[in-house]
């Protein structure tokens, strides 16, 4: 997961509201003025994330590629291998799924959730056209690993060049 801090506000920023309006007295201050000028483009993911912290990469993914075949390991932990879906298509592969919260307990009147949980989806696009239907995929200690093995047609091809 990602989660932006206010350790996190780009340097730079900061020094150059203090060159124009002085030592920045709080983080308040520094908020409105973010704000101020964030406000002059169009809000995206990241600039939302700056202020809610809502900002979340999940799953994690590393992608390794070969030339006949691309690993994927995906981190999902807390979530059964029931609840995940595989879909390969061309150069795509989409992961999806949920991952639930745990029950209150008796007596707990409340909680402090950092953890992400509900439904998510993770779009990983592949160097290569990927062969279908040979596609394996296994979960084990909360890690998923998708082998992908390359197309016949975009496996690449030496041409030998004669005299």
């Amino acid at each position: 997961m990602v989660f932006l801090s206010h350790s996190m506000v780009p340097r730079v920023l900061i020094r150059r509201l203090s060159r124009e309006r002085g030592p920045v007295g709080s983080s308040r201050s520094l908020h409105a003025e973010m704000e101020r000028r964030l406000a002059l483009h169009e809000p995206t993911q990241l600039t939302r994330a700056v202020y809610k912290r809502d900002l979340v990469t999940f799953p994690l993914v590393n992608l390794a590629s070969g030339e006949s075949q691309a690993i994927l390991m995906v981190e999902l932990p807390g979530v059964t291998p029931e609840e995940i879906s595989v879909e390969v298509l061309a150069d795509t592969v989409s992961i999806s799924g949920a991952r639930k919260s745990g029950p209150l307990d008796e007596g707990e009147g409340g909680r402090r959730e950092e953890r992400f949980s509900g439904t998510f989806r993770r779009e990983v696009a592949l160097p290569f056209e990927a062969c279908r239907e040979g596609v394996h995929a296994s979960y084990s200690n909360g890690i998923l690993t998708v082998s992908i093995p390359r197309a016949e047609v975009s496996k690449p091809k030496r041409i030998v060049v004669k005299e």
